[in-house]
């Protein structure tokens, strides 16, 4: 059974959707176990029992997603 070009197009286009959308999927779903800084500086600071904080060092900026990259873990 020969198929059209049509619906060869289709299909191809199809196929690529649907890989790319298990991509995103998969990617969420490992994303999902990876603990949020703060989260990582919590559980390495109880490990010496101590309490943690993300501190931030740089310059000053408004953006939550600048501060968090430039944040460092505080034991106290």
């Amino acid at each position: 059974m020969k198929l059209s070009k049509e619906a060869k197009r289709a299909a191809t286009i199809a196929t690529g959707f649907a890989l790319f959308m298990g991509a995103v999927l998969l990617v969420a779903y490992l994303l999902r176990g990876v603990p949020s800084p703060y989260d990582a500086c919590v559980r390495k600071c109880a490990a010496l029992s101590k309490s943690g904080q993300l501190v931030y060092q740089g310059p000053w900026t408004s953006k939550p997603l600048a501060r968090g990259a430039s944040s460092v873990c505080e034991c106290q």
